[in-house]
C-alpha cells in the first residue's frame, strides 16, 4: 500500500490538465469581458461622432439640417451600426450656437460573461453658430 501511495505521488501525468482547467474559465470570461469593453468604448466613439456632426450640421447647414427633426434625422445616419432612433437624440442651443445630445443605454450581450451589465451612454456636442 506504501508502495502505491509512493507511485501515486511521484506520477505527474495530467498536471497541464489540471492547471487548464483552473485558468481556462478566468481566461475565457477575461476575453470577452475585453471585448464587451471594447464594443462598449467603439459605441461611445460613434455617438460622439453622430452628436458632433449633426450639431455642426444644425448650426451651418440650413438645407440639409434646417429643423430640429432634420438634425436628429442626419445623426441617425451619422451613427453607424448603433441601433438608435430619432427619439435618442435632442437638439437645442447652447450659448452661441446649437447644441446635439444623445442618451443610449448599452447593454451587454455576451452570454459567457458571469452577468450582463449596461452602461448610459450620454455624448453631447455644442457647435457655434457663424456669425452673419
Amino acid at each position: 500500500m506504501i508502495q502505491l501511495i509512493k507511485i501515486i505521488g511521484r506520477d505527474r501525468r495530467g498536471g497541464p490538465a489540471v492547471q487548464m482547467a483552473l485558468i481556462l474559465p478566468v481566461l475565457v470570461v477575461t476575453l470577452f469581458g475585453i471585448i464587451e469593453m471594447g464594443r462598449l468604448m467603439w459605441t461611445e466613439s460613434a455617438l460622439h461622432y453622430a452628436v458632433s456632426q449633426a450639431a455642426r450640421c444644425r448650426s451651418v447647414d440650413a438645407f440639409n439640417c434646417g429643423t430640429d427633426a432634420a438634425a436628429k434625422s442626419y445623426a441617425v445616419t451619422k451613427s453607424i451600426y448603433v441601433n438608435v432612433g430619432v427619439g435618442n437624440f435632442t437638439v437645442g442651443t447652447c450659448t452661441g450656437g446649437k447644441q446635439v445630445s444623445a442618451a443610449y443605454t448599452f447593454t451587454s450581450t455576451l452570454l459567457l460573461l458571469p452577468s450582463a451589465f449596461t452602461v448610459n451612454v450620454n455624448p453631447h456636442s455644442c457647435y457655434p453658430t457663424p456669425l452673419s
